[in-house]
């Protein structure tokens, strides 16, 4: 029986100096753990699969694309009913298009004044900025309501990813004011910019913000059922005067033939020491002497970074997932806007398109869309990342939680 050797080492240049001798166990175990066989001449055996997500992001990231020669042939149209049925039956969701790339750190000073400067306090919620990039030149645009699509001179087409409601909300939120977000203070709800308060897309933005921000800032209560990537716990340390905010910006497009679609987002989750002191619109007011000196907590900054670095995994969340088409929609409407495009009567074409339409969330709490929330992608079968139906266990905590003690 031929016994494996271990490799020769070979330096370039110089003197050649080589080992031949028989691999330790230890080694054995080393190389096919790297390699996952024993490199060499003899037998090679080899195995063919489907690749699968895991293995696809880990090549990306390791290779910014996927390796591969020969033509490769592809189609692009709208998903149907049953190929939808399938893609949920096998990941219990609909994964998200365009590629996320996350940051989270602590805010720096010069970071913090442009934040003031523009919402003039801190916003403890979800922003949405940027205008879009990579766009083509047009001269006009319109609303093809029957293929909820956005036509560019005629020729270039942009399939809207929410509904002609939602488009219509934010297409009259920007035309009069390009900001665009919410933030959940301690006692008061803060809209940026002109987006209706009550509108679907308002309460997703906060439920967003509290869904991200339960995995940061203790205690975990909405996410209690949540599955973390790779088993994932968060930190629970308790640090006071300390508030995050959460943003979607850098929306960069580009044209398939004539079919414009998102490319890349990035995704940011800033940790801000704040002051006692609430701002006058209830919002915060940072601590510039803790910022400086980078007084955030490790812990926090942890936890940010776990979601920054898995952005692409939790917007598979249908919240994450419609916030950020909310983010897309709303940097195309910014460059259509700096383009001289009429964002409000386009807006009137789109309520015409959304009539009869009924609003997703009728409660008068944040909890209570939060609940709404669950019980729809509960219904739906859509909780593919949480470990049971998230309705029955939530109410189940919220239940237990009120429960008098004996």
């Amino acid at each position: 029986m031929q016994q494996a050797t271990s490799g020769m080492i070979i330096h370039v240049g110089g003197e050649i100096k080589g080992t031949a001798r028989p691999i330790t166990r230890r080694e054995t175990h080393t190389v096919i753990k790297r390699y996952r066989s024993i490199p060499g001449g003899g037998d090679i055996k080899g195995t063919a699969t489907r690749i699968t997500p895991a293995e696809t992001r880990t090549v990306i990231k390791r290779y910014r694309s996927i390796p591969g020669g020969g033509d490769i042939k592809g189609t692009a149209t709208r998903i149907t009913p049953a190929e939808t049925r399938t893609v949920i039956k096998r990941y219990r969701s609909i994964p998200g298009g365009g590629d996320i790339k996350g940051t989270a750190t602590r805010i720096t000073p010069a970071e913090t004044r442009t934040v003031i400067k523009r919402y003039r306090s801190i916003p403890g919620g979800f922003l949405l900025e940027g205008r879009a990039t990579g766009l083509p030149r047009f001269k006009s645009v319109r609303y093809d309501a029957a293929a909820n699509t956005f036509v560019l001179d005629d020729r270039l087409t942009y399939a809207s990813p929410v509904s002609a409601a939602a488009a219509a909300t934010l297409a009259k939120a920007i035309a009069a004011d390009d900001r665009l977000g919410v933030s959940l203070g301690e006692e008061d709800e803060i809209i940026y910019g002109r987006l209706a308060a009550n509108s679907d897309v308002a309460i997703d933005l906060k439920l967003a913000d509290n869904f991200l921000g339960d995995m940061i800032l203790p205690p975990q209560e909405w996410t209690a059922a949540y599955k973390f990537v790779n088993g994932h716990q968060p930190r629970q340390t308790i640090h006071r005067d300390n508030a995050v905010f959460f943003k979607l910006r850098d929306f960069s497009f580009s044209n398939k033939d004539g079919k414009i679609e998102l490319a890349t987002t990035a995704f940011d989750a800033r940790i801000i020491p704040v002051l006692k002191k609430p701002a006058s619109d209830g919002s915060y007011l940072p601590d510039f002497k803790a910022i400086e000196a980078g007084k955030a907590p490790d812990d926090f900054v942890f936890n940010a970074a776990h979601i920054a670095d898995n952005i692409s995994y939790y917007a598979t969340e249908d919240l994450i997932a419609n916030v950020h088409a909310y983010g897309e929609v709303a940097a195309f409407f910014r460059a259509l806007k700096a383009n001289k495009a009429d964002l409000r009567n386009l807006a009137v074409v789109l309520e015409a398109a959304a009539a009869g339409t009924e609003r997703r969330f009728t409660a008068d709490t944040l909890e209570g869309n939060w609940l709404e929330y669950l019980r729809d992608i509960q219904t739906r079968n859509r909780y593919g990342n949480w470990s049971g139906p998230p309705a029955d266990l939530y109410q189940g905590r919220v239940k237990s939680a009120a429960a008098p003690a004996n």
